[in-house]
């Protein structure tokens, strides 16, 4: 085999521009939306749904910044992914929060105006609202310990920035450009401590209808938990946070905690389940457990999948390894949207593609942005002679040495 195509192979194993956690119609979602999905309804209330459809597009195209390093947000591309017509997204909010913070405003502005739309007012808050309760992470089986993610020293939004531009303003027919950078820990919690989601699912209409959405998320959690563990069965903690009982709990999740009666929020809660079933693949069954009396203190929810298979070891190590890939790929981006995708550089313009992957362009920034990143990633520092750096930016005969020495290595396993 030629150097050539050694080389190549090498590129295509690791240097791949495309993200390597969307597969089969799924993609990754970070961990604390579907963990505390509950506590959303706390935070956004009747807006909530919306919300969830927001944090879910943004963070399926995590990997699309612009040349100043914002997102933006394609309203058009949203409404079609999630089914939703734009009329009614442009609707007027009954209760817009920027009148709330603003009591006058010239609404007569385009700009300002879109923020009192159902659209606009949904993107508002998650740059208005913080939600650091999601960040407080609790050990379910240490009878709820609390221990505080470092660096929780100022508000947690979704949104670090947000701006609104108006195409054609003065115009008869006119488009808003909608940019946004996100908060630090958003942006890199995604890549760390994350759960799949189905497009399938999340976008079907039933969801946001029926409020199932911070149902299905929490069940994406609750699988995954009960993956790692190898066991079919993922109990809804109790005395959570010392105020929520099993039942209490999963009555918030499923929202249905404003309705009366134990009798009738148990009956609401299986069709719901019904209704979640009915449009997605992977079927749970709730049950109840009751411990020793009647009401809803007395009893113990949990969950059951038909299909479950206990995740592999090798299956942890591949998610691993793909998460990292997508954290030092956009680590990356920002690097070449800086220097090689600015308008001040366009004598010397190279695609993100072939930047990355032309070991002449850039190397050393390269592999110190690789070492970097792997440190933040796994908690641990390599070195410049590592296996896994002289794997990706070797010569040619360090590879060789590395192969050589991984081949005998095995054979003496063996």
């Amino acid at each position: 085999m030629s150097k050539e195509i050694v080389k190549q192979s090498m590129l295509e194993k690791h240097f791949s521009i495309v993200p390597k956690r969307e597969k089969d119609n799924s993609f990754a979602i970070d961990q604390n939306f579907t963990r505390f999905s509950f506590q959303l309804y706390d935070v956004f209330g009747d807006d909530t749904s919306l919300v969830i459809a927001i944090i879910c597009f943004v963070q399926k195209n995590i990997m699309q910044k612009n040349l100043f390093l914002e997102y933006n947000f394609d309203y058009d591309k949203f409404a079609e992914y999630f089914s939703v017509s734009k009329a009614y997204l442009f609707k007027k909010h009954p209760k817009p929060l920027i009148l709330e913070e603003k009591k006058t405003m010239d609404l007569s502005d385009r700009k300002n105006n879109f923020f009192t739309t159902i659209l606009g007012n949904a993107l508002y808050l998650l740059y208005r609202k913080p939600f650091n309760e999601l960040y407080l992470f609790r050990d379910y089986d240490k009878k709820n310990e609390i221990s505080k993610v470092e660096g929780l020293d100022k508000e947690i939004k979704f949104f670090e920035s947000l701006a609104v531009v108006v195409n054609n303003p003065q115009g008869s027919t006119f488009k808003y450009q909608i940019n946004f950078t996100l908060f630090d820990r958003i942006e890199s919690q995604i890549f760390k401590l994350f759960n799949t989601l189905s497009k399938t699912v999340i976008t079907n209409p039933t969801i946001r209808k029926n409020k199932l959405d911070t149902l299905y998320l929490f069940l994406c959690f609750a699988k995954e938990v009960a993956r790692e563990k190898g066991f079919n069965l993922f109990e809804v903690p109790d005395n959570y946070r010392s105020k929520y009982t099993s039942f209490d709990l999963l009555a918030k999740i499923m929202q249905v905690d404003g309705i009366a009666g134990f009798k009738e929020q148990k009956k609401k809660m299986q069709q719901k389940i019904g209704l979640l079933n009915s449009i997605s693949d992977d079927k749970v069954t709730l049950i109840f457990e009751n411990k020793d009396g009647k009401g809803s203190s007395k009893n113990k929810a949990s969950f059951k999948w038909e299909n479950f298979t206990p995740m592999t070891g090798d299956e942890k190590t591949e998610k691993s390894k793909d998460a990292f890939h997508d954290f030092y790929l956009l680590e990356l981006k920002k690097t070449y949207n800086i220097y090689h995708a600015s308008p001040s550089n366009i004598t010397h313009r190279v695609s993100f593609e072939e930047w990355f992957k032309n070991d002449g362009l850039d190397k050393e920034f390269k592999i110190n942005a690789y070492m970097e990143c792997y440190a933040k990633f796994f908690t641990f520092k390599i070195s410049r002679k590592s296996k896994q750096v002289i794997a990706l930016f070797g010569t040619d005969e360090e590879k060789r040495k590395l192969s050589h020495s991984e081949f005998y290595g095995k054979q003496l396993e063996s």
